[in-house]
């Protein structure tokens, strides 16, 4: 069960508690709206990739974060839910769920 007032369909900088298995937990999303009935949820990356393989950075950032992006599309069961992972500063955009 998630806690929040209300789900906006369009949010930036979500807060959101979740109570499961008789313990709280917290969550930040960054990113999350709703487009054609498939909920999006984006999380920001800003650190910076100084040389080396590109793709190989972002192959080891989608396995590192991905196990977080499955915990935040739990806080919205029973919706088509798509996770993707902007990279601000290379300015790529990785949908880890299809």
């Amino acid at each position: 069960m998630v806690f929040a007032r209300k789900i906006h369909t369009d949010l930036l900088q979500a807060a959101l508690t979740q109570h499961a298995e008789r313990a709280l937990s917290n969550h930040i999303i960054d990113r999350t709206f709703i487009e054609d009935g498939v909920r999006w949820i984006i999380d920001y990356k800003t650190g910076v990739h100084e040389g080396g393989d590109i793709d190989a950075f972002i192959a080891a950032r989608r396995a590192e974060y991905a196990p977080q992006l499955e915990r935040y599309a739990a806080l919205f069961p029973g919706e088509t839910v798509r996770q993707a992972l902007y990279f601000v500063d290379c300015d790529r955009f990785e949908v880890l769920s299809e």
